[in-house]
């Protein structure tokens, strides 16, 4: 990441202030990857928390999967 930091030593001018702008985003670069990996992490452990929801609320639940409409089974049909 800092590799051509080493090339400014002994040169000025434009390369400088070419290097240093290479500096300031790459720095920029890093503290956008930081905050992606913060983020992703919280969105994984939300998402795990909502299907630990769903998981206790589907085991207690009483109500069967399917649809309490049975309109279409033989018995109902007319």
């Amino acid at each position: 990441m800092f590799a051509r930091l080493s090339t400014t030593i002994k040169m000025s001018g434009w390369l400088e202030v070419d290097i240093m702008v290479d500096f300031v985003e790459n720095m920029r670069r890093k503290g956008k990857a930081e905050e992606d990996l913060y983020f992703a992490e919280l969105d994984r452990k939300l998402i795990e928390a909502l299907h630990e929801k769903q998981a206790r609320q589907f085991e207690s639940s009483d109500a069967p999967i399917a649809s309490k409409d049975h309109s279409d089974t033989p018995s109902q049909m007319k």
